[in-house]
């Protein structure tokens, strides 16, 4: 797989997406779990997207919320809801984790998903549960699966988030693409 070069204006040390207030951004996250502070957590991870790792951690912290809302018996949809468009985003962002382009070159998919990420991609995908449902989100685990029956029952039909907007993933491609001729 092909390094990317920086491009030639970066400064990593400052690069917000891995550093929050100065601090590197996973030590926050760490103090954060530590604490049990679940929406610093989710709040977090929603400003690191498209960092995989933030997808995970924010996952993990929408499940605990899920399950302390469930064992006092209040509603939980709105947590749901945003577990399952995180699931939604992370197949359309990381459908593999390499991209091969035209001239037959592998990349790390991030590059991409970082591209589709800066250009609002997000909120231009498709999140209804009739469409989509969830047997194309391999981010969600087996019990979310069940609490999503749970509320919305099953759905209409299973599509790839990925597939679904595909012509939006090719956008980003090209801009990867036009990005690595313009540092080269």
């Amino acid at each position: 797989m092909k390094e990317i070069p920086p491009a030639k204006d970066s400064d990593p040390e400052f690069d917000d997406v891995f550093y929050e207030h100065g601090e590197f951004w996973f030590d926050v996250l760490l103090r954060f779990k530590k604490n049990g502070e679940l929406d610093q957590i989710i709040d977090l991870c929603t400003r690191k997207l498209p960092l995989p790792a933030a997808f995970e951690e924010m996952a993990i912290a929408l499940r605990k919320k899920i399950r302390a809302l469930r064992q006092t018996q209040q509603p939980y949809d709105s947590q749901l809801r945003q577990l399952y468009e995180l699931a939604i985003y992370e197949r359309f962002l990381y459908p593999s984790p390499s991209v091969t382009l035209e001239g037959g070159d592998s990349y790390p998919t991030y590059n991409v998903a970082e591209i589709a990420h800066t250009h609002h991609t997000r909120d231009r995908l498709s999140y209804d549960y009739q469409t989509i449902g969830y047997q194309h989100l391999p981010f969600l685990k087996k019990t979310d699966r069940k609490w999503l029956v749970e509320v919305w029952g099953e759905p209409a039909q299973h599509q790839d988030p990925h597939l679904l907007h595909h012509a939006l993933w090719q956008q980003g491609v090209t801009r990867f693409e036009k990005q690595l001729r313009t540092i080269a």
